[in-house]
C-alpha cells in the first residue's frame, strides 16, 4: 500500500494487479474501484487483511 497524489493504492506481490486505488468505506474497508466485473473490497482487521469478492448474480422471474 502507498500513498500517491492524496490517495491510497495497493499492489499485490504476485504482480497480478498493481496501482489500484482505495476507496475508504469505512475506517477499516476498501472498495477497489479498480477491479471490474467483480465487487472488490480489502478490510483490515488484527493481524491482517480480509480481501472480500463479492459474484453478482442475475435473476429472472419465469
Amino acid at each position: 500500500m502507498y500513498k500517491e497524489d492524496g490517495q491510497l493504492f495497493a499492489d499485490l506481490s504476485n504482480k497480478t494487479g498493481h496501482h489500484m486505488r482505495l476507496v475508504a468505506e469505512t475506517p477499516t474497508r476498501f472498495y477497489l474501484p479498480d477491479v471490474v466485473r467483480i465487487r472488490t473490497t480489502l478490510e483490515f482487521v488484527p493481524g491482517g487483511v480480509i480481501i472480500t469478492q463479492e459474484k453478482t448474480y442475475h435473476f429472472t422471474k419465469r
